[in-house]
């Protein structure tokens, strides 16, 4: 950081193919149910809870280590804020 002041936001990536498989395995034993089963609104409601029990496990996890991030700007890939910046950045 060449003595520049610098940010460093926390954040997890819902990680598009292990987080996917993860929440199939996760409704197939607690409801033997596939995302084809349930639709893709609750499928995406199911990552989003997923990411909820699994995001605090990493976020404490970095809390251990003693870094120095800013929380309070704490992200996630699919949050709507940071999504739409994604968007737009791959569709142009």
């Amino acid at each position: 950081m060449l003595g520049c002041p610098v940010v460093w936001i926390p954040g997890t990536d819902h990680a598009g193919i292990a987080t996917q498989v993860a929440v199939e395995r996760m409704l197939w034993q607690e409801q033997k149910l596939t995302r084809h089963d349930i639709g893709r609104d609750k499928f995406v409601e199911a990552v989003w809870r997923w990411k909820e029990q699994k995001g605090r496990v990493i976020a404490e996890q970095l809390r251990r280590l003693g870094l120095s991030l800013d929380w309070s700007r704490e992200t996630f890939t699919m949050d709507p804020v940071g999504n739409q910046g994604k968007c737009l950045h791959w569709t142009q």
